[in-house]
C-alpha cells in the first residue's frame, strides 16, 4: 500500500467556481484520488480558500465590504458547487487567522533564509497615489514582460510566467488607469537561480506533463530571474518583518497544502500522529493538481522551498490542466460568458456531467465545451444507451462476471489491463484517458446488444472502471445487474482475469 497526498490549487473566494474550474483540476484530482483508494491504497486530498489573495482586496473595495466577509460567503458557495459535482475533498481550509496556516509559511520563510534560498534587497516599486495602493498583483496591470499578453505583475494566465513589473509595458493603476509612481522599498526574494541543478534533477524526476516540463526548462534557461516573494501594503501574511512587506499568495500555496493536512489529521481526524506518517515519511507520494497558470510556483519555487526540510518529498508529481472554452469562447465571469458548477449539475445528473468533463479535461490543450454537444449527449449516450445496457445486463446475470468472453476476445481484455494501469499510475495519470475508456467499453457492449451478443463482463468492467468518475451511476448499476466490485476490481488489480480459461 502507498501513500499520497493529494492537493488541489486554492481558488480565491470572490465568487462561485464555473465549469472551468470542474474541467480543471478539482475533478481531475477527485478522481485520481479515488482510482488510488480503489487500488488500496491511503490517500488524503486537500485544498483551501486562498483569503490572502489581493484580489480580495479590491473586491472589497469594489463592493464597499470587508473582504473576510466576501470570503465567507463566497467560500460557503464554493463548498456548496463542489458538494454538488460530487467532489470529495478530505479537508477544506480556511486560512485567514489560521495558526496552522500561519505556523507553516513562517517555518517555509525560515527554512528558506536559514538555507540562503531566501535573501533581501532593494527594487522599485510601483505606488498609485491617487489610490493609495501597490500595484503588485490586483491593482496594477499591463503587458506581460514575458508574452506580451495583458496580465497582473503576479502571474500570467496566457504563459505561466511570474511577470517582472519593471519591465512591464503599459503597466498602469487597475482602479483608476493612472500611471505609477516608483518607490525604492526592501523586498525578499527566493533565489531561483542558485537552484537550477536541483530544479532539472527534480523535473526529470517527476511525472509532470509535456507542457509542464517544456515551461520550467524554458524558465531555467539561460538566467532565470529570482522571484519576489514580499509586498507592501498588500494582501498577505506579516511575517514579523514590516521592512519587507507580506509574503504574498503565490508564496504561501505549499504551506497552505502542510497546513490542511495538519489541520485535517489534529482537528477532523483526532490524530496528529498521522501529518508526520503522511508528510515525514519517504514512501509518501506528493501529488498536485493546478491550472497551468499556478505552475511557477508549484513547478520552480516550491520544490525549492521543499528541499532539504522536513516536508521534501522524492516522490512528487505535478499535473497541469489547460484552459477550457465555452462555446468556442473563453470563460469570462465578467463578460457573463460563464456556466456556474452549481448550474448546471441542477440542470442535469451530476454523473453525467462529471463524465463528459472529464471526456473534455484540457490536460495538455485548451478544449471547448458546445452546450448543443453536451445537451445530444447527455440523451443519446447517458441516458439512452447507458440504461439500455443496465437493462440487458439484467437479464443475463451470468454465474460468474466474465462467463460470456468469446475466445477472441482475451486480447481485449490484455489491452484493456494495460491501458487502465497506465492511465491510473501516479506516473502516468489521466483523467481524461480514463473517461475515454469507460465510454469505449461501454460502446463495445452497446454494439455486442445490438448483435444480441452477450455484453455483462463489458458493462460489469466499464462500471468498475468507471466508477471514480460516476460514482452513484455505477453504483446503482453494480446493485441492478448485481456486480461484483471487490471481486472484479481483484481480478483487474491482480490481472488474475488474465488466465481465464474459456
Amino acid at each position: 500500500m502507498s501513500k499520497f497526498i493529494i492537493t488541489i490549487t486554492p481558488p480565491t473566494p470572490n465568487g462561485d467556481l464555473h465549469i472551468g474550474h470542474l474541467a480543471g483540476p478539482f475533478l481531475s484530482a477527485d478522481i485520481f484520488t479515488r482510482t488510488q483508494r480503489q487500488k488500496g491504497h491511503d490517500c488524503v486530498l486537500v485544498s483551501y480558500s486562498d483569503d490572502y489573495q489581493s484580489y480580495m482586496l479590491r473586491r472589497g473595495r469594489e463592493q464597499g465590504r470587508e473582504p473576510a466577509l466576501i470570503g465567507e460567503e463566497n467560500t460557503r458557495k464554493i463548498k456548496i458547487s463542489l458538494q454538488m459535482a460530487g467532489i470529495e475533498i478530505d479537508h477544506w481550509m480556511t486560512s485567514l487567522d489560521n495558526t496552522y496556516f500561519r505556523d507553516a509559511v513562517l517555518e517555509l520563510y525560515h527554512h528558506g533564509v536559514n538555507n540562503h534560498n531566501i535573501y533581501q534587497k532593494n527594487v522599485l516599486a510601483p505606488y498609485c497615489r491617487a489610490c493609495n495602493t501597490w500595484g503588485y498583483e490586483a491593482f496594477g496591470r499591463g503587458q506581460c514582460s514575458s508574452c506580451g499578453q495583458d496580465s497582473d505583475a503576479s502571474q500570467c494566465e496566457e504563459c505561466a510566467c511570474a511577470p517582472n513589473y519593471l519591465y512591464m509595458k503599459n503597466f498602469k493603476c487597475k482602479l483608476c488607469g493612472g500611471e505609477h509612481e516608483w518607490v525604492e522599498k526592501e523586498h525578499a526574494y527566493l533565489n531561483i537561480s542558485k537552484n537550477v541543478r536541483k530544479l532539472r534533477t527534480w523535473l526529470s524526476d517527476s511525472a509532470v506533463r509535456l507542457n509542464s516540463q517544456a515551461f520550467v526548462e524554458r524558465e531555467l534557461a539561460p538566467t532565470p530571474q529570482d522571484w519576489q516573494i514580499t509586498r507592501h501594503g498588500d494582501a498577505g501574511l506579516d511575517i514579523g518583518q514590516p521592512s519587507l512587506g507580506k509574503t504574498h499568495t503565490w508564496f504561501m500555496g505549499m504551506a497552505g497544502y502542510i497546513a490542511a493536512t495538519r489541520e485535517h489529521f489534529t482537528v477532523n481526524q483526532q490524530t496528529p500522529q498521522l501529518f508526520d506518517a503522511f508528510w515525514r515519511a519517504d514512501d509518501t507520494t506528493l501529488v498536485n493538481f493546478l491550472g497551468y497558470d499556478c505552475l511557477y510556483s508549484h513547478g520552480i519555487a516550491y520544490p525549492i522551498l521543499l528541499d532539504g526540510g522536513p516536508y521534501g518529498k522524492k516522490n512528487q508529481r505535478l499535473y497541469t490542466n489547460m484552459f477550457l472554452k465555452l462555446n468556442g469562447l473563453n470563460l469570462s465571469t465578467s463578460r457573463n460568458h460563464a456556466i456556474w458548477i452549481r448550474d448546471l449539475v441542477s440542470d442535469y445528473d451530476t454523473d453525467s456531467v462529471r463524465l463528459y468533463m472529464a471526456l473534455l479535461a484540457p490536460e495538455e490543450h485548451e478544449s471547448d465545451f458546445v452546450e448543443t454537444q453536451f445537451v445530444t449527449w447527455h440523451q443519446d449516450f447517458y441516458q439512452e444507451k447507458l440504461e439500455a445496457l443496465t437493462v440487458a445486463a439484467t437479464h443475463e446475470s451470468p454465474a460468474f462476471w466474465l462467463d460470456g468472453m468469446q475466445r477472441n476476445e482475451h486480447k481485449l481484455l490484455c489491452e484493456v489491463y494495460n491501458r487502465w494501469s497506465t492511465v491510473t499510475s501516479a506516473d502516468s495519470f489521466s483523467s481524461r484517458n480514463l473517461a475515454s475508456l469507460s465510454v469505449e467499453l461501454y460502446e463495445l457492449a452497446y454494439s455486442r446488444l445490438q448483435a444480441q451478443k452477450p455484453l455483462y463482463y463489458l458493462v460489469a468492467l466499464a462500471s468498475c472502471i468507471s466508477a471514480p468518475i460516476t460514482p452513484t451511476l455505477s453504483r446503482q448499476m453494480q446493485k441492478r445487474c448485481g456486480f461484483n466490485e471487490p471481486l472484479i476490481l481483484d481480478n483487474l488489480i491482480n490481472a488474475n482475469f488474465l488466465d481465464y480459461s474459456i
